[in-house]
């Protein structure tokens, strides 16, 4: 757990420095901003991508949308299992008893698993 935050830490430094070398610091009026808060306020890691040089550009761009999809499945995933967890636990004195009962074979609520999926495409 220490070794993934000093890596996230370490990460976050490098993408900030690489973010400040590629769009630098300007004065625009009496505030002082950067062309990737201004241009890619929405997106600022394909902001990053497009700073790069035009012969690697396209190669990063891949890689920023593939790591992004990664990541966003990778949250969706643990939302599902934290919910079906918190379903589990809240079956004592509760509405979620058939929610939250464990899958004899699979061991899992999987009732829990499978209605916060569903809720969660729905959304």
């Amino acid at each position: 757990m220490l070794l993934v935050f000093a890596t996230v830490m370490i990460l976050y430094a490098f993408l900030s420095m690489t973010a400040l070398s590629a769009y630098p610091v300007h004065q625009l009026g009496n505030q002082w901003v950067t062309d990737l808060t201004q241009r890619f306020l929405d997106d600022p890691i394909m902001g990053i991508a497009y700073a790069m040089p035009e012969e690697i550009r396209g190669i990063l761009s891949f890689w920023v949308g593939l790591l992004a999809v990664t990541i966003l499945v990778i949250a969706t995933n643990a939302g599902v299992l934290g919910a079906s967890r918190l379903a589990y636990f809240m079956e004592h004195g509760s509405n979620f008893r058939r929610l939250s009962l464990i899958n004899r074979r699979s061991r899992v609520p999987l009732r829990a698993i499978l209605v916060f999926s569903i809720l969660g495409a729905l959304l």
